[in-house]
């Protein structure tokens, strides 16, 4: 862990306050990385803790470094993430698989929320959708194997007030 932590300065992990997310869609009110990524960590904790039954400290770090490139590069879409293959395989920290599932139904659950609570116009709701979309694909493919996302990530959304009717 501390290896881990090593690699990015305590000015880089406070920069994300200042780095604005949501470049490309219409929002009413900004959020910053940082804003961001305290809400991954929140729902990847409360997601680990519901189906793996137990507290985990090292969850919670890699949570926390899971931007972290973007104190130095800036907020990029997820669509352009994609399509660079920034998000798993470059310029990222190498998170045990272990935990890679917990963060990334996270990031989207957070994205999720922001949408449905601080999102304006078609785009934005476009965007939730397709957030859905790709978060309940996932959680499907990772219930082929062990079935036990989908009912917590449905409570995790039941208590963000995120509905599938609102997207």
């Amino acid at each position: 862990m501390r290896q881990m932590t090593d690699l990015y300065t305590l000015n880089n992990t406070m920069r994300l306050m200042d780095v604005k997310r949501y470049t490309i869609l219409p929002v009413s009110r900004e959020q910053s990385v940082a804003e961001h990524t305290y809400g991954v960590c929140a729902i990847a904790t409360f997601l680990w803790e519901k189906i793996e039954k137990v507290e985990d400290l090292e969850l919670f770090m890699w949570a926390f470094l899971h931007d972290i490139e973007e104190s130095m590069i800036g907020d990029i879409p997820t669509p352009a993430k994609e399509f660079l293959l920034v998000k798993r395989d470059l310029g990222k920290l190498p998170c045990p698989d272990k935990y890679y599932p917990y963060i990334k139904i996270a990031d989207y659950i957070e994205a999720l929320r922001y949408m449905v609570q601080w999102g304006s116009g078609q785009a934005t709701r476009m965007a939730s959708r397709d957030c859905y979309m790709n978060l309940m694909n996932y959680v499907a493919i990772l219930d082929k194997e062990i079935e036990k996302f989908g009912p917590t990530v449905q409570k995790a959304l039941w208590m963000l007030n995120v509905r599938k009717e609102d997207l």
